[in-house]
């Protein structure tokens, strides 16, 4: 209510206040996950090139070896081949001790690629798939924030930020050194 709204804008322990936004996939009716790519998407053989496209992605030697992405999206499937065993299960919006709200997989992590959509796994193996991923042998951790449906909210991706810096940090005090990550939204 307007009330409780303005004693926490008085509040001075309150740096902001933003409004919690529902985001959602645009509907692609042109694509499915089955679809085969033939050669690298124009964004990947954009990335070796400055002038122009010529169908082919040259990683120069840069495999991302010792590195995590985490992926914030639909969730990943992270059994599918072109990880290669590393993808790794993360975090999921939609869930808690107590279960997953519908739409939502547990640690992020889709089992069937008609359990959610599959954005989350296809952006995932841009990142680092084997046959035409940008670092080939990164590790890839799923963090849902969008549903299976391909919605979420802002207060969610937030959560999934905060999740991704406490696991950074804790995979390098388990190590005892840093740990290059990387958020791929």
């Amino acid at each position: 209510d307007e009330t409780t709204l303005e004693e926490v804008m008085l509040d001075p322990s309150v740096r902001s206040i933003g409004a919690d936004c529902i985001i959602e996939l645009p509907t692609e009716n042109d694509a499915a996950p089955s679809a085969i790519q033939e050669g690298p998407t124009w964004g990947i053989d954009r990335i070796d090139s400055r002038v122009g496209l010529d169908n082919q992605y040259d990683d120069s030697g840069i495999t991302g070896s010792g590195a995590i992405v985490y992926v914030l999206d639909t969730g990943v499937r992270i059994t599918h081949s072109e990880f290669g065993g590393r993808a790794e299960p993360g975090w999921s919006s939609g869930c808690n001790d107590n279960g997953c709200s519908a739409g939502w997989v547990r640690d992020g992590v889709v089992t069937d690629a008609n359990t959610c959509h599959w954005h989350g796994t296809h952006c995932a193996s841009t990142v680092g798939g084997i046959e035409l991923g940008v670092a080939k042998q990164v590790t890839i951790v799923t963090v849902q924030v969008l549903s299976c449906a391909g919605s979420g909210s802002t207060s969610g991706i937030f959560e999934g930020i905060e999740w991704v810096v406490a696991d950074v940090q804790r995979r390098e005090a388990e190590l005892d050194a840093h740990v290059p990550a990387i958020i791929s939204m």
